[in-house]
């Protein structure tokens, strides 16, 4: 299980220098940036009634794009992300 954990974190890790290009790329057929989707991330925890007041974890928040679009708008946001390399 160690050994395949560390595996997938590897991944991620791999992955973290180019990923805003990757990111990018895979929204370009929609015709809107990837802060389009960060904003629309925001917008739907306002509709569900988040108030500035509470708390927001970034689950799998790779290199922190809707982290820092939340910052500041919580009483306290933080992220979470296996890839070391993506958190830095």
């Amino acid at each position: 299980m160690t050994l395949e954990r560390s595996t997938e974190v590897g991944k991620f890790d791999r992955y973290a220098q180019s990923y805003s290009q990757a990111h990018a790329a895979s929204v370009r057929a929609s015709g809107e940036a990837p802060e389009f989707f960060a904003q629309h991330k925001l917008d739907c925890l306002w509709r569900q009634g988040a108030t500035p007041a509470q708390s927001v974890l970034d689950y799998g928040c790779g290199t922190g794009s809707l982290t820092q679009l939340l910052a500041g708008r919580f009483a306290a946001v933080a992220g979470y992300d296996p890839s070391a390399l993506s958190l830095r």
